[in-house]
């Protein structure tokens, strides 16, 4: 797709990608080579010195075995990669509702739906309570999308008068156009204002609706410019809801 999505938090976390790769290549243990002009074959070993002649005229000669010979270890299973820890993700979860906000980034890199569709969704997590309904202030504020910076909160706009947890989503335009988000009553944020080409706009989430058509960009229009949003419930004590 393209873009990005990151939760971003008050607190100083980082995300790591662990990669786990191990490769290995078992050698010949042997290798059968033929002299021509002579009516001897032979095997050799990797070393010339355990070369055993084998001649049809005589015996064949038994190569003793060293009884103190030192054997190659068993080899080491691979390191089974860590699965995703539910009980890390709830921690995180948790240390950004105690935050006040739960801000989700997305870079825009495609002006057309933003690079979204109805399988790659942009995906956005939203505190509720514990009976799922949306948290957000008591009264909402006017400027309902105010400016941020890309990759941090700090020197994010302020909502006014907010001074309670609730949840925004933050564009920034990668892009070389303005982009401007249209959203309907079906919609999780409220009708948006152009982004700028390089900058970042804050939409504070005010419905816990993200449905298919109710989001999209001005300039392509309902449809054709349909960006797609998927909202993860995540209640008090950091567990996501199904």
């Amino acid at each position: 797709m393209g873009t990005k999505s990151r939760v971003l938090r008050g607190l100083s976390y980082g995300v790591t990608w662990i990669y786990l790769a191990s490769c290995s290549q078992a050698d010949s243990n042997q290798i059968l080579s033929k002299t021509s002009g002579t009516t001897s074959d032979k095997v050799l070993t990797k070393k010339d010195s355990d070369a055993v002649s084998v001649d049809p005229t005589h015996p064949k000669q038994e190569v003793p075995i060293d009884p103190n010979a030192k054997k190659a270890p068993p080899s080491t299973p691979e390191m089974a990669k860590e699965p995703v820890s539910v009980d890390k993700t709830k921690a995180d979860n948790a240390a950004t509702l105690a935050s006040g906000k739960v801000i989700t980034q997305f870079n825009v890199t495609n002006p057309i739906s933003w690079g979204t569709s109805a399988a790659n969704p942009i995906v956005v997590k939203v505190p509720v309570t514990a009976a799922g309904t949306l948290i957000v202030p008591p009264t909402l504020p006017t400027n309902q999308q105010v400016a941020g910076v890309k990759d941090t909160l700090v020197g994010d706009a302020a909502f006014t008068g907010v001074n309670s947890l609730y949840a925004g989503i933050k564009f920034c335009n990668d892009t070389t156009v303005g982009i401007h988000l249209h959203s309907s009553a079906n919609g999780p944020v409220n009708h948006g204002r152009e982004i700028a080409a390089g900058t970042c706009q804050i939409m504070m989430v005010v419905r816990a609706l993200a449905n298919n058509g109710a989001t999209y960009d001005h300039k392509m229009g309902a449809g054709a410019g349909s960006v797609f949003i998927k909202l993860v419930k995540v209640l008090p004590d950091g567990s996501e809801m199904p």
